[in-house]
């Protein structure tokens, strides 16, 4: 999964050195800041948005540590504590994001159409998403939605790629 990451963050690099990156990810350091921080050099910027204290803590503690080696004299890597449904309550203003980079995330919101939202709203004119997520080709029962081990697992909330496509109906 990382190898795919990386060919994405190696094409966005030649068009977006000192862009500023929104990921939206599970956690630090994980493959997608690692590389973002490097792609944005030290002017650039990297944001990432948890709702929970034990990620932003385990986010947080690396942070030094990849500054160091990457020669930086200042962090450029940001982490936020709030949900993806509501980026303005965590301060990102409306066209201020190059590129969002989502690595499995949507799935677990229960409300994708205002992640989407979000994301595009914080997007810049010509910015860019990327994301990779659990997918599903029909439309999950109830009983799966709502069972905290398969949500747990991210298939609970697979989006059916129908709603993706624009599709409201059912499998074709």
């Amino acid at each position: 999964m990382t190898g795919g990451i990386e060919h994405f963050f190696c094409l966005l690099y030649a068009r977006r050195p000192s862009s500023t990156f929104f990921c939206i990810v599970a956690y630090y350091p994980c493959p997608p800041f690692v590389i973002a921080s490097q792609l944005v050099g030290p002017n650039g910027t990297v944001i990432g948005v948890d709702m929970t204290d034990e990620q932003l803590a385990v986010a947080r503690a690396h942070v030094d540590w990849h500054m160091q080696r990457y020669g930086y004299s200042k962090p450029n890597v940001t982490f936020l504590k709030g949900v993806i449904e509501d980026l303005l309550s965590v301060g990102i203003q409306d066209a201020t994001v190059d590129v969002c980079v989502s690595n499995c995330v949507l799935n677990l919101s229960p409300n994708k159409p205002q992640v989407l939202s979000e994301i595009f709203r914080v997007l810049k004119p010509g910015g860019e998403l990327y994301f990779s997520d659990v997918f599903c080709d029909r439309r999950l029962p109830a009983a799966l939605k709502g069972d905290q081990e398969v949500l747990g697992e991210c298939l609970g909330g697979a989006l059916y790629i129908g709603t993706l496509r624009g599709r409201e109906g059912g499998r074709e």
